[in-house]
């Protein structure tokens, strides 16, 4: 099966995503996560937040995540050095999953494509995300499913790296 992006990306390329994911959430928001599987994944848990960042230049693509909120409030708890359940884990949870995807695509970038690269990183877009994503996210091929702190944790890439190739 095809991933439903229409993109099938390398082995390595996913375990860099994974690889980096995991790391920069131990960095910067001091959650540990584990690689997990795929399969056996029910239902979304909960209301769930979607963040995307797209890259352009030396190739083009984006880097896509959807996890739950409770997730999402431990990330920026982590990042502001707050309690999960306060106001300021709250309020600045979007921003924080922002934050965190942008460093997150600015590693894998550097890691892809070495320094000397080029790119326009666009601003990560943040949402509140229904099931369906959820659950297209989860059946695609491409999927990278991480257990964080008894959260789950989704993303996937696309990626095209020949340059001036049209978009499909």
């Amino acid at each position: 099966m095809r991933d439903i992006w229409g993109h099938k990306l390398s082995d390595s390329l996913k375990d860099l995503v994974e690889r980096t994911l995991i790391e920069i959430l131990e960095e910067t928001a001091m959650i540990f996560a584990d690689p997990a599987s795929p399969e056996g994944i029910e239902g979304p848990p909960g209301d769930l937040v979607y963040a995307t960042m797209e890259i352009e230049g030396h190739a083009y693509g984006s880097l896509n995540v959807i996890a739950p909120m409770d997730l999402v409030q431990a990330i920026a708890a982590g990042v502001l050095g707050v309690d999960e359940d306060s106001e300021q884990a709250t309020e600045n949870a979007f921003d924080a999953f922002a934050e965190f995807l942008n460093v997150t695509v600015g590693k894998i970038t550097v890691e892809q494509f070495g320094s000397g690269a080029t790119f326009d990183l666009k601003p990560p877009v943040t949402a509140a995300s229904d099931t369906q994503r959820w659950q297209d996210i989860l059946n695609s091929d491409d999927v990278v499913a991480l257990d964080a702190d008894d959260n789950l944790l989704l993303a996937y890439a696309v990626l095209n790296e020949t340059v001036g190739e049209a978009r499909s």
